[in-house]
């Protein structure tokens, strides 16, 4: 089955880009599971192929993997959306992936500040930490010179 094209707006690489970049998956094909461990990936997230998953930074167990750094149910969340667009999402598929960043950092910018997240990436004016409860490499950091 060929692939469905799917129309990313010209800032979506660049969004991409830097969320692949806070998640540590920007290097090499992105496909790694929290902690660095690069996969083959299949059509569906490691998790539903057995993957056990890893030991996160506040000591509960993730699942994070691919180049968006994908829970299973966030990625299950956008397969059920994609459907609607007629788009069988397929984890291994570098454009599937790129669209589904997109349109969950689209959404979730759009609900947590109101605003478009294409016209603050234009003006530069991206409010990033507002993205965090989604890619926790978002989330501000306290560091010695803000003491």
């Amino acid at each position: 089955m060929p692939d469905v094209q799917l129309d990313l707006p010209p800032e979506a690489d660049a969004f991409v880009n830097r969320v692949r970049k806070v998640e540590g998956t920007l290097g090499g094909s992105g496909y790694v599971k929290y902690g660095g461990e690069e996969f083959k990936p299949t059509k569906e997230h490691p998790a539903d192929e057995g993957w056990k998953g890893a030991t996160g930074p506040d000591g509960r167990e993730t699942h994070a993997a691919g180049p968006g750094q994908w829970q299973p149910g966030t990625w299950k969340e956008q397969k059920e959306k994609f459907k609607g667009y007629g788009v069988e999402l397929d984890f291994s598929n570098e454009t599937h992936q790129k669209a589904a960043i997109w349109d969950k950092g689209y959404e979730e910018y759009k609900k947590s500040t109101g605003r478009d997240l294409r016209e603050d990436l234009k003006a530069n004016k991206v409010e990033w930490a507002k993205l965090s409860s989604t890619w926790q490499g978002f989330e501000p950091r306290v560091t010695q010179s803000d003491k």
